[in-house]
């Protein structure tokens, strides 16, 4: 059963009254299928999805949520795409990149996003990143990798805010500092000339990068 531990991360945001799972798929189809117990409502609602990868996907993500809330757990999404457990009061944030999966939950507005390493995310700075936050990136030993941070800090940020029309490029300012420490964030709503605040934990972990927005 490949549950990952991130002991430095799970203790970060154990301290800020938030828990994290994390899981790396291995797993084929069925097995995801009876690790999350297989019930009815869970099969009903695979039937639409035909990319095998993406039922396991889902089926991972309720093998993670059992973890809290047991094999019986039904997941459901609000209009804007937000995750939240039936019958909890917990705020959800679930991201997928590859075969790993991070879920988290909270007493409070958050959001988690995970990112494979790659060079994608330094092509595209210009869509994303201001030029103090690219320069932030060239100034880091692997740009690559400060510039996936950064996008995963940004996809954070937007699950945290829940702000319709919210722009990565223009409504969200990360304030960098040191890999691993928690970071200022500050997001500004369409239409609005004040911003609105937020903390922000990001690591690079061997196999994605990592961020937490709060």
């Amino acid at each position: 059963m490949p549950r990952v531990y991130y002991p430095q991360v799970e203790a970060t945001a154990n301290a800020h009254g938030i828990d994290l799972l994390f899981w790396h798929i291995q797993e084929g189809e069925s097995e995801l299928q009876s690790l999350a117990g297989c019930a009815e409502i869970h099969l009903a609602g695979m039937e639409h999805i035909r990319s095998t990868a993406r039922r396991m996907e889902k089926w991972a993500e309720r093998v993670l949520l059992s973890f809290w809330y047991g094999s019986g757990v039904v997941l459901e999404h609000r209009p804007n795409g937000a995750p939240y457990v039936a019958g909890a009061a917990d705020v959800m944030s679930i991201s997928h990149t590859g075969c790993h999966l991070a879920v988290a939950r909270s007493a409070a507005a958050m959001g988690i996003d995970i990112e494979q390493r790659s060079p994608r995310a330094l092509r595209l700075t210009r869509r994303f990143l201001d030029a103090r936050e690219a320069a932030w990136v060239q100034a880091q030993a692997c740009a690559e990798d400060a510039a996936t941070l950064l996008w995963s800090a940004k996809e954070a940020a937007y699950k945290c805010a829940q702000i319709d029309g919210l722009s990565l490029l223009e409504g969200i300012r990360v304030i960098p500092s040191v890999v691993g420490e928690i970071w200022t964030v500050r997001v500004q709503p369409p239409d609005q000339q004040s911003w609105q605040e937020y903390r922000l934990y990001a690591a690079i972990l061997p196999e994605f990068t990592f961020a937490l927005c709060f």
